[in-house]
């Protein structure tokens, strides 16, 4: 069965979920659209009450992944290596995703996989391609300074940013 296209909130889940207590058990997975472990859950108590009491501590998850989904393909998620901040929308260079791709490069590095030469390259690369997606190019150089900071770029790398 097709998902819900709707983005969900966590209470009214977590409401649906409480059904549980009156013998609607998996009323929280029909909510998000997952029919058939909702059926599920619903002739089960929640797998005999095991899905329902693990849903409870993973049902905030569940959510989120679902409005992602969501978002996704309404194509509102912001640019790889970017984020949204604030009222005005500008886009921000994202200090984690670039600390994850730089953390890939560090190891394929020390596994010998690739050169000093190439991994230095390829993270210039990196804040080259969120530079673009970025409304202003201080906020890349501020956040590379910060990875500067972190032993995550050398000097070398910082100043050929520059």
């Amino acid at each position: 069965m097709k998902a819900s296209t709707t983005e969900k909130d966590k209470g009214v889940a977590y409401l649906c979920w409480v059904a549980c207590f009156v013998g609607i058990a998996g009323a929280h997975r029909l909510y998000q659209g997952k029919i058939g472990t909702g059926l599920l859950w619903l002739f089960t108590f929640g797998l005999l009450g095991i899905g329902q009491l693990v849903d409870l501590f993973t049902l905030g998850g569940q959510i989120e992944r679902h409005n992602l989904k969501v978002a996704s393909v309404q194509n509102r998620l912001p640019a790889p290596g970017t984020s949204k901040s604030g009222s005005g929308e500008r886009a921000i260079p994202n200090i984690n995703y670039l600390r994850q791709r730089f953390a890939k490069l560090d190891k394929m590095y020390f596994a010998d996989l690739i050169t000093d030469e190439e991994a230095s390259k390829r993270k210039l690369d990196i804040i080259v391609d969120v530079a673009q997606d970025s409304d202003h190019v201080e906020d890349v150089i501020s956040v590379a300074g910060d990875l500067k900071s972190e032993d995550l770029l050398t000097d070398d790398e910082f100043a050929r940013l520059k």
